[in-house]
């Protein structure tokens, strides 16, 4: 099977990326946002109750940390259960606005007019098998790791689609939103784990300029993923919504 991976050119990926997040920057960094307090904010205060009763034991050098410790070890196991379901919550609420996310991402690629709360809105539909999916995904990812760094790698690349497709195509079975993902990355394993290199040191340059590089270029990266996964469906289908290489000028 010929591969096409001569399609997913780099300038023109990043081209687009670039254009779409200098128009479309401020609802995806606020979705990102919300996403991220969902996510770590209520789940820090687990870690962080944690962290402390390790750094308490570690420095028990005299009686009245030995005592501090006693009187604060009653009060932390109870507090356990309601952090442990703040965190089931957070990771809930996070969830459901990444269905939103990877909707108001491939919206841009599009040329849609993106919309928060009709995405925030509509992400009850196909939600339950987003979570599903993804859950999954992460737990297929994580076995490869697991038993190799190599197997993880390659997961990540063949599975990389995963979340935009349950997302985007909610009408999709499981087995049907993995098919997909391992059909479009077929032939350009190679080409994809290259994107997602540059995409790491776009954002390591990102945290370098002083931290707040990082806000523009995340974005950047997740667009450049979208772009990807448009390019290879719309030329999978022989029906390219958007001409490739035209539809944005490359400032």
């Amino acid at each position: 099977m010929e591969t096409k991976s001569n399609e997913l050119n780099l300038d023109i990926i990043w081209g687009q990326s670039w254009v779409q997040t200098k128009k479309h920057f401020l609802p995806i960094f606020l979705m990102n946002i919300i996403i991220y307090m969902c996510s770590k904010v209520l789940g820090g205060i687990f870690y962080s109750t944690a962290e402390l009763t390790m750094i308490l034991q570690k420095y028990a050098y005299s009686d009245a940390i030995d005592m501090l410790i006693e009187e604060l070890e009653p009060v932390i196991v109870a507090m356990l259960p309601m952090v442990a379901l703040g965190s089931l919550i957070g990771w809930l609420a996070a969830t459901y606005f990444k269905v939103a996310l990877n909707r108001l991402l491939l919206d841009g690629v599009k040329e849609l007019r993106l919309s928060i709360s009709e995405r925030i809105k509509g992400a009850w539909n196909g939600y339950l098998s987003f979570l599903g999916i993804t859950l999954l995904n992460s737990i297929i990812i994580g076995i490869g790791y697991a038993c190799c760094i190599l197997p993880g790698i390659f997961l990540t690349v063949r599975l990389m689609f995963v979340p935009i497709i349950a997302a985007n195509k909610p009408e999709l079975t499981l087995s049907e939103v993995f098919g997909e993902s391992w059909k479009l990355s077929h032939g350009h394993f190679w080409t994809l784990l290259g994107y997602g290199i540059v995409g790491i040191l776009i954002n390591i340059t990102g945290l370098i300029c002083c931290c707040v590089g990082i806000l523009f270029t995340y974005v950047i990266t997740q667009f450049m993923r979208v772009n990807i996964y448009y390019i290879l469906v719309t030329t999978d289908n022989e029906e390219k919504e958007i001409p490739y290489g035209e539809a944005y000028d490359h400032d």
